[in-house]
C-alpha cells in the first residue's frame, strides 16, 4: 500500500477529529474509522499520536494465524434501490417525544428505575412532524438498503469495508482468534469490526464471501 492510500481508511466523521488522518504510534502508522484498523511500517509525514488513539483497544494477534484465506469476490454487487425510509415513513421528519421530551426513557410510577418510554417506543422522537430532521435518512426521507457480508462468522457492512476489499494481497484469518477479523495485504495488516446483525439484518441485502485458498503465514 502506498502511504498516500492510508487516508481512504480514516474516519469522515468530523465529531472525531482525531481519526480524520492517519497517526504514527511506534514502530507503525495507523489509520482507522472506528470500524476498520490498518497499520504499516511507519513511515514518515505523519503527526505522532501522543496518546489521541487507545491503540491498545484493537487487538493483534501475537503471531501471524496460521490458516490464511484469499476471498472470493464477486465482479458485481447488487443493485441497491433507494427506498422510503421506515424510520420517519418517507417524510424526513421527526419530532421530539412529548412524553420524554426526548430522553427515550421515563421513569417507571411504580417502581423509580427508568425504563423505554412507551408512547416512542425509547426513540425519543415521533414520526411524521416538521420539527427537525430524521437520524436515520438524514432527512432525505429514502434510504438506500443496506449491504452486508458475512465473511467466516463475522458480518461486515459493505459500505464501510469495500476498501478492505480492494486491498492488494488481501488474505483473511479464518480462525476465530479475536473480537473482529484479522487480515493482511501487501505491505500491512488490519483488523475489521462486525455488525450486529440481531439489529441489521430485517432491512439489509445480505451475501456470503467464501474463502477460495487456506495457507500458512505470509
Amino acid at each position: 500500500m502506498a502511504p498516500g492510500d492510508l487516508k481512504l481508511f480514516c474516519s469522515k466523521d468530523q465529531p472525531r477529529p482525531m481519526l480524520l488522518e492517519p497517526f504514527t504510534d511506534g514502530a507503525y502508522t495507523y489509520a482507522t474509522d472506528g470500524v476498520v484498523c490498518v497499520r504499516i511500517t511507519a513511515v514518515d509525514g505523519y503527526r505522532a499520536n501522543a496518546g489521541r488513539v487507545d491503540i491498545n483497544r484493537i487487538k493483534w494477534p501475537s503471531e501471524k494465524p496460521s490458516g490464511m484465506a484469499q476471498l472470493q469476490i464477486p465482479t458485481h454487487w447488487p443493485e441497491r434501490l433507494s427506498e422510503p425510509c421506515g424510520n420517519c415513513d418517507g417524510t424526513g421528519k421527526i419530532a421530539l417525544c412529548k412524553s420524554c421530551k426526548g430522553a427515550g426513557f421515563r421513569a417507571c410510577g411504580e417502581c423509580g428505575y427508568e425504563r423505554d418510554c412507551l408512547d416512542c417506543k425509547g426513540r425519543g422522537y415521533e414520526k411524521k412532524s416538521n420539527d427537525g430532521s430524521c437520524p436515520v435518512c438524514s432527512g432525505k426521507g429514502m434510504i438506500v438498503r443496506l449491504l452486508v457480508l458475512r465473511i467466516g462468522v463475522y458480518w461486515f457492512n459493505f459500505d464501510k469495508i469495500r476498501s478492505v476489499l480492494e486491498l492488494p494481497g488481501l488474505r483473511v484469518a479464518k480462525d476465530h482468534l479475536m473480537p473482529g477479523l484479522y487480515f493482511t495485504f501487501d505491505g500491512g495488516e488490519g483488523s475489521m469490526m462486525p455488525l450486529r446483525m440481531d439489529k441489521e439484518e430485517k432491512a439489509a441485502i445480505c451475501m456470503e464471501i467464501a474463502f477460495v485458498e487456506s495457507e500458512g503465514p505470509k
